[in-house]
Order: structure tokens, then sequence, then C-alpha cells
């Protein structure tokens, strides 16, 4: 037993017995069978976890997690359902759950869960004086041009990051300094990449940035907003309690959002220009390749090409003597053959020229690439 106490809510009394099963050896349950007597309990004595079913008699799963962030309780609360549609995750979230399974589940995903959520609320709860003081201090001292050259200061950070996960961090331990904890979705080509201020994954988060990334520019409920871009989607998870506070603050991070997706989108097009570059450099090295080739070969069809010509002088020489030619018909058989003979080094002598304007044009491209 690790002391903590879970709550577990559910009208259905072989799921009970269930959950029972798995958590008996590991925390301490209390059960309740519907929403009411779920708040019956808490009233008793605070649980450190709830386990929630969505569909109960008297008070349904979600009208008990949203009258519980109503009053302020920040109890962690898992939603146990056997409703799985993203419409009904999305209402999970939107009440205040901080995560989500379906029936039938897993033994050990559940008790992943549930152990993380307590390890993370431990973790917010000891954080949570020091965080609260420092919040205060810098919303207070933050207003209009103070808060623009905040945001300013986290948007020149986009500039520097030079990959993804950089690009992330920099936002979000920006926006950390002002007490703006929350998680980035970005998306570089195919590749989409969530990063988290405090390093937690969170499973539920990641489904909900992906189910409404392409919906309102802005959503909120509760002190949660989301800002979607075209390539980018930021979730705060607290926002300022003041509401004029809070209304600069969405204005700004919608500003930045935008700012994010250009990085992202320059990203693409370096990433582009390194495969291109790559590329070309590939083939430069063919080129320069096939061109020593020709350069080989022309040489050797050049000396070929001599000696064809000088034996073919030598036998007709030899031949003259039987032909019976006269020695002004000798004489232009002579000269035909040497005529021959300047014309292929001719030829010769263009194709080295071409070879040389070749040459000069990949040493141009190189220039350029390197």
């Amino acid at each position: 037993m690790t002391g903590k106490c879970i709550l577990s809510v559910d009208d259905d009394a072989i799921n009970q017995e269930i959950i029972e099963g798995i958590i008996d050896d590991r925390y301490a349950l209390i059960k309740a069978y519907d929403g009411a007597e779920c708040l019956e309990k808490i009233s008793e004595g605070k649980p450190d976890l709830i386990l929630l079913d969505v569909n109960m008699p008297r008070m349904n799963g979600l009208e008990v997690c949203k009258k519980l962030r109503y009053d302020g309780e920040d109890i962690p609360v898992i939603f146990v359902s056997a409703l799985t549609s993203p419409e009904e995750r999305l209402a999970g979230y939107k009440v205040g759950a901080d995560d989500y399974i379906t029936k039938p589940f897993n033994h050990d995903e559940l008790l992943t869960k549930i152990d993380l959520l307590l390890t993370n609320h431990q973790i917010k709860k000891e954080l949570s004086v020091s965080s609260q003081q420092a919040t205060q201090i810098t919303m207070t001292a933050m207003s209009g041009a103070a808060e623009i050259g905040n945001i300013l200061r986290i948007i020149q950070e986009t500039f520097y990051s030079e990959d993804v996960i950089t690009l992330g961090k920099n936002i979000l331990k920006g926006l950390d300094n002002y007490g703006l904890p929350g998680c980035l979705m970005l998306q570089l080509g195919e590749k989409i990449t969530f990063i988290f201020s405090d390093g937690i994954e969170r499973p539920l988060e990641k489904d909900i940035l992906q189910q409404v990334q392409h919906t309102e520019r802005i959503i909120s409920f509760g002190r949660r907003s989301i800002y979607n871009g075209i390539y980018s989607s930021l979730l705060i998870r607290l926002m300022p309690e003041d509401e004029e506070v809070c209304g600069r603050w969405r204005d700004n991070l919608a500003i930045l959002i935008d700012s994010v997706d250009a990085r992202l989108k320059s990203l693409a097009i370096e990433k582009k220009r390194d495969y291109y570059q790559l590329a070309l450099q590939d083939t430069l090295f063919k080129v320069q390749n096939n061109l020593q080739l020709i350069h080989e070969n022309y040489i050797e069809q050049r000396l070929k090409n001599v000696d064809i010509i000088r034996n073919l002088i030598l036998d007709m020489e030899e031949s003259f003597a039987i032909l019976g030619l006269s020695e002004e018909q000798e004489k232009q058989i002579l000269e035909k053959l040497l005529m021959t003979e300047k014309e292929v080094d001719h030829l010769y002598d263009l194709g080295m020229s071409v070879e040389e304007k070749l040459n000069e044009v990949v040493t141009s491209l190189k220039a350029v690439v390197d």
C-alpha cells in the first residue's frame, strides 16, 4: 500500500470488482455507485484520485467533474468509460478531466495512468506555493508594452531554433517563465512532434490537440486554452485568472503561434534546400567522373585513329609498286590520307573543347553548391 486513496465511481458492481482487483494491493479504495454519492464521499474526505464513469444515474460523470472543477477541486480525474469517440473524449477534457481510458481497459495501462497522475499531482502540489508567488509577481509586473516585449523575446527564440525540438523547448520555456505551462504540437512535413513544458507526456492532451487542430483558431474552456496555427497548436493548461490579463495573453499567444508557424515553414524550406544541395553535389560528382572517363576515352581513341591512318599510309605506300599508279596519282592518294588524318585531329580538338566547356560549367556549379 502506498497510503494513497482512490475513489472509484461506477454504477456497475462488476466493474467495481474488476477495478478493486487491479488496485487493491497498491491503493486504498473507496466506492461510489453514482455521481451524487461520489460528491458525498468527497465531502467526507478527499481522495487522491478519482476513477469516474461517464454514464450513471442521478448525476453523470461529466456533471460531477464539471462541478468539482467549478468548486476549485483539483483532484486528478480519470474517466473510465465505454464511450470512445473523439467528441466524447473532448467532452471529458473540456470539463477538466486529466486523462481518459476506455472499457475494456488494460490492467497495466490503468495502473500506469494512475501512477503518472498521482506523481504529477504531487509535483504540482510541491511547486504550487512558489509557482503561485512567482506567477503573481510576474503578472503584476506585466502590462501593455511590457507584455508585448516579453512575447517578442519569446518569438525571438524561434529565430535561433535550428530544429523542431529546440523550437518547441524554447517556446515552452519562455512561457513557463510567466506561469503558462502547456504543450506544443509541431508538424514538419509528415512528422508530428509533441513537446511538454515539464517533460511529462500526456496522451489525452496529444489526442485533443490533434482533434481540434483544424477547427477554431482559439479554443477556451475554463482556464485552459488552445491556439491553432497551420503547422502548430499550443495548449496552455493554466491561463491567468485576471480576465484583463488573460485577454492580453490570449492575443499575444495568437501572435506567437503565427511566429511558430513561420519558423516551421522556414525549417521545411531549409530541409528541402539541404536535400537538393546534397542531390546536386552527388550529381556533380557523377558528372565529373563521367567527364574524366570521356577524356580518357578521347585520348585512347585518338591514339587508335592515328595508328590506323598511319598503318594505312604505310600499306598504301607498299602497294603503289604493284598498282601501277603514276607518281601524280600516288601523290594525290597520300594527300587525301594526310588530310583525313588532320580532319580526325580536328574532330578530337573539337571534342576536347566541348569537354573543357563542360568542366567550366561543373566548376561554376560546384562553387555555388559549396
